[in-house]
């Protein structure tokens, strides 16, 4: 007896791909979906048997030894995949020159997050800057910033990193999404725990994250994606973003 199921996926590689073979086998996408299902499940009923029994002997070893459990260690230097797109993150996204910065904007809020007022004198000043270097975003990073509410003025030094490319060779790096974590949360926790953690549990679809700027042992992440998966807002957005990274407050 057949049992019916119904899923959808974000992930417009994945669907195409699953088309395609569908054209060439010359059936429907559900019939595709089928017999990929029915080809894969016996391999997962084998990761299933062997992960549990993986885990209870390693679990008996534990009790009766405490040996403390290694990482596996990498035999042969292979390159990864965060390794490959931060290396394109530093040749062909980011200008190598960043602007810094010294200056007062308005602040009229009663606390320290970033007043619409301080957001916009922000995006002009710093938006001829990037038309200067005709760069297709900027990420405007406050190093340190202060507030006097008896002069309701807000000053700091701050980094702008100028962008003169949003994606490369198929893929897109998502500026939408780029978040601030805790280094140690990266180096504990890993990156996919450590941003599951600061997204309320949130799945975000991606390829991989690369660290682009680090302050305040905090971590700026952005997480990079086929670019047949960007929507065109995504692709937009703000020409100036602006990161707050005492607060982890990032205006996109």
């Amino acid at each position: 007896m057949s049992q019916r199921i119904t899923f959808s996926n974000s992930n417009n590689t994945t669907v195409g791909i699953f088309k395609k073979f569908c054209r060439i086998k010359d059936i429907s996408l559900s019939s595709g979906i089928s017999f990929v299902m029915d080809a894969t499940a016996p391999l997962l009923e084998k990761i299933i048997s062997h992960h549990n029994d993986a885990n209870e002997i390693e679990k008996i070893i534990s009790q009766a030894y405490l040996l403390p459990t290694k990482t596996p260690i990498r035999s042969v230097p292979v390159r990864s995949q965060e390794e490959y797109y931060l290396a394109i993150w530093n040749t062909h996204i980011r200008y190598t020159i960043d602007s810094l910065d010294h200056n007062r904007y308005k602040h009229n809020l009663s606390n320290r997050r970033i007043g619409n007022n301080e957001k916009k004198s922000i995006r002009e000043s710093q938006g001829k800057i990037i038309e200067k270097y005709n760069a297709k975003k900027g990420i405007f990073i406050y190093i340190d910033r202060r507030i006097s509410y008896a002069y309701k003025l807000s000053a700091g030094h701050s980094n702008l990193i100028m962008i003169k490319e949003t994606s490369y060779d198929g893929v897109f790096f998502d500026f939408s999404k780029m978040i601030i974590v805790p280094i140690l949360d990266l180096i504990t926790l890993g990156t996919d725990e450590a941003v599951s953690r600061k997204n309320g549990n949130v799945k975000i679809q991606c390829i991989c994250w690369i660290p682009v700027y680090y302050i305040n042992n905090k971590a700026l992440i952005i997480p990079i994606v086929h670019e047949d998966d960007a929507s065109a807002l995504t692709k937009n957005g703000e020409k100036i973003i602006i990161v707050e990274p005492f607060k982890d407050e990032i205006d996109m």
